[in-house]
């Protein structure tokens, strides 16, 4: 499943704002990509006020006025440059809309990963295509599609 780790200043978001962000980051790659919505995952990091963040070797203040939000998100590979492209607009977008931070303290990388690489569900992921996509998920156990709104 893609992962996406977002680092935030500590207290830099509510829970509902957190809540929308992982939505948004959610919504984001299944419009991008096609996947089924249950395949992304977002964990949310807040630094504490003593961690630094250090670019160049000189350390940045992430708690200055809106901070800086940073996105790693590792992907299924076999997509193509314009989708990644239209992703991490997508990520960076909806990062900067619901953070209020900068887009310049917005940053996003994506990392690609073989699907054959991937064991999660009980499974080894499919390659990304929807048709085995959709075979993925009908597939899974009724109490695990239930974890998730509609299935998806």
């Amino acid at each position: 499943m893609p992962t996406y780790v977002v680092r935030i200043p500590a207290g830099l978001l509510n829970d509902a704002k957190k809540d929308a962000l992982a939505q948004a980051i959610t919504e984001a790659h299944h419009k991008s990509t096609g996947a089924p919505h249950l395949f992304a995952q977002v964990v949310i990091d807040e630094d504490s006020p003593t961690r630094k963040r250090y670019i160049g070797g000189k350390p940045q203040l992430t708690a200055e006025p809106g901070g800086h939000v940073w996105i790693r998100g590792d992907i299924r590979g076999g997509r193509s440059a314009e989708l990644r492209e239209d992703l991490l607009r997508r990520l960076a977008k909806a990062a900067q809309e619901i953070t209020g931070v900068s887009i310049d303290n917005v940053w996003v990388y994506l990392s690609t990963m073989e699907p054959s690489t991937i064991f999660e569900f009980g499974d080894v992921v499919p390659v990304p295509d929807p048709a085995k996509e959709a075979a993925f998920v009908a597939g899974l156990a009724p109490d695990v599609r239930a974890k998730f709104p509609n299935g998806k």
